[in-house]
């Protein structure tokens, strides 16, 4: 499991870790990881034209280093002098008053194109930014670091919105990141002002939540990892899930298992409005690997179900966790009485229960007439939902924009008021949960942005609430209930990768959000959950191996050696 570490935290082991190094030596170490990064973009882009400086028009560059006065500026500049040795042409743009006067005589000595534009005129200052950062092929980010507090100050803040301005106007730019993007560090993932979006972050010991938690996350590609060799320690702000970690949490059937013991999950989704909802909830649930799935709504659905997953139980009876809500209008007077089955049938028996959709409006309702959750409780609202449903509890005016925003921030508050395991579903997902540790998650590509694929998710994530419940209740190894939430989203984003048709992989996702190797294809909520059983089946193979000669004749599912991943 991936944990990332506050900006406190790592800066004071930053700081341990640089007192006891030589002079400038980690500071030289991040540098060349940025090289290495800039260096690879810049050996696959065209060569530039041999040209010179003519009239007010700088001489192109291969690569600009953006070099303020903190430490990143002094990574920047060593980085810009690695770049020369190289062979690379390259010019450091300062604008700064006093930077790294190391980092800088390091970049002169090695024939770096030193300008240096401070100038307390914000428009002067900007103007010249983009002037001579013109026509690079990659920028070098080394403006602001982790050490900025509070909004950016002029006039480094108007020069932030001039480069950005033209990141985005030219498309042949890449930028490389240093440590965290330029006016966006905070822990919280929220953008308070202008911000530097790049292409790669390359991050220094390790990776901070403004590169995990949106909206700041989605300034960026993918992140690298200069290791400084930190010793972290005390309780991480944030985790996200991997490969390991899912299959660690998933119980490979035996000789001693039976439908029952792998979990039963009650479905009471779908409506005659939308009855596909159901299908697809359905599909997923029983690709899962769960022993049953039992089925509950309106004749149109059902008989759908039916149709296409045979093996559905219709009708009550026990069962490990519910799912309510997907595919059902709150509007209509049937939807609140099967909603409040639901709930009465999970906090009769304590099941867990998973709310969706149309059911997430009777939430704030539950929470008043019986208090906050005291089991679990996993609601699964994106920002329009979830604005919707804070508003309700608070009684305040809370927006999509707000909520979009200030993600974290909304999640937590309706953690608090509901007691519940919160899902604010996006490109990446957070899980907050009552004195827990948030967990983000981000492997779906962007192809899975499209109707139903939420519908898919409670399906799966019923399934996999069932499958652990049946666990605990043999008192066999289970894991803990937020755990088995974003590990349903891992497992939910890892299928709509595999749903594109490009080569299915197991990528950090708090370090490279998926990444087609091509641009892959449009994918729908049916061919997700129709993912959902190979990626399950990958995963373990990726994560075990067999623990006895394959000429054995006796071979279950206890024979197996696990293959460890060490928490980093």
């Amino acid at each position: 499991m991936r944990k990332i570490w506050s900006t406190k935290t790592i800066r004071e082991a930053e700081a341990a870790a640089v007192a006891q190094a030589p002079e400038d030596a980690l500071m030289k170490q991040a540098a060349a990881g940025v090289a290495e990064a800039a260096s690879t973009i810049l050996n696959t882009c065209p060569a530039l034209p041999v040209e010179s400086t003519s009239g007010d028009r700088p001489a192109r560059v291969h690569a600009a280093a953006l070099v303020g006065g903190g430490d990143n500026g002094g990574d920047a500049l060593y980085a810009a002098a690695m770049l020369s040795r190289e062979g690379f042409r390259t010019r450091a743009i300062i604008v700064s008053d006093h930077p790294h006067p190391r980092a800088l005589a390091a970049a002169t000595e090695a024939g770096v194109d030193i300008v240096s534009i401070w100038d307390s005129n914000a428009l002067v200052q900007s103007m010249n930014a983009v002037k001579y950062a013109d026509g690079a092929q990659v920028w070098l980010d080394g403006l602001l670091g982790t050490g900025t507090a509070g909004e950016v100050r002029e006039p480094l803040r108007s020069t932030i919105v001039a480069l950005e301005k033209q990141r985005l106007h030219d498309e042949r730019v890449r930028v490389v990141t240093i440590d965290v993007h330029s006016g966006a560090a905070r822990d919280d993932g929220e953008i308070s002002g202008p911000a530097l979006g790049g292409n790669i972050v390359v991050t220094m010991g390790a990776v901070k939540p403004s590169l995990v938690f949106p909206p700041a996350r989605y300034l960026h590609d993918s992140v690298r990892i200069v290791e400084l060799g930190l010793q972290l320690t005390g309780k991480p702000a944030a985790r996200t899930m991997t490969v390991v970690d899912f299959a660690r949490a998933y119980h490979i059937p035996d000789a001693h298992d039976h439908k029952y013991t792998r979990g039963v999950v009650h479905l009471m989704t779908g409506s005659e409005q939308y009855p596909g909802a159901a299908v697809l909830g359905a599909v997923a649930a029983t690709s899962t690997g769960v022993g049953m799935v039992r089925f509950d709504s309106t004749p149109t659905p059902t008989e759908l179900v039916l149709q296409r997953c045979p093996s559905v139980v219709t009708g009550g009876g026990r069962a490990q966790a519910i799912v309510v809500g997907s595919g059902m209008d709150p509007e209509i007077y049937d939807t609140r009485t099967r909603v409040e089955k639901a709930f009465k049938a999970s906090r009769r028996g304590r099941i867990p229960l998973v709310v969706d959709a149309g059911a997430l409006i009777f939430v704030a309702e539950e929470v008043r007439k019986h208090g906050r959750f005291s089991h679990p409780v996993v609601l699964t609202p994106h920002a329009g939902e979830a604005a919707s449903l804070a508003s309700t509890l608070t009684e305040e005016d809370i927006t999509r924009e707000d909520v979009q925003t200030r993600p974290l921030y909304y999640a937590n508050l309706i953690t608090a008021e509901t007691g519940a395991i919160t899902v604010l579903k996006g490109h990446a997902t957070i899980i907050t949960a009552p004195q827990a540790i948030p967990f983000v998650q981000a492997e779906a590509p962007a192809w899975a942005a499209t109707a139903g694929t939420g519908d898919v998710l409670a399906g799966i994530m019923g399934a996999r609430l069932a499958h652990n419940r049946a666990l605990e209740e043999r008192k066999l190894p289970f894991v803990d209930y937020p755990q088995v939430v974003a590990g349903s989203v891992w497992l939910h984003g890892t299928a709509a990768w595999a749903a594109t048709g490009e080569p299915l992989r197991f990528p950090d996702s708090a370090l490279r959000p998926q990444q087609l190797s091509g641009i892959g294809r449009p994918v729908s909520a049916l061919g997700i959950a129709q993912s959902v059983r190979d990626v399950i089946g990958r995963a373990l193979q990726a994560c075990y191996r067999p623990a006895i000669p394959h000429n054995w004749d006796v071979h279950d599912g206890r024979a197996i050696t696990r293959i460890e991943e060490h928490d980093d």
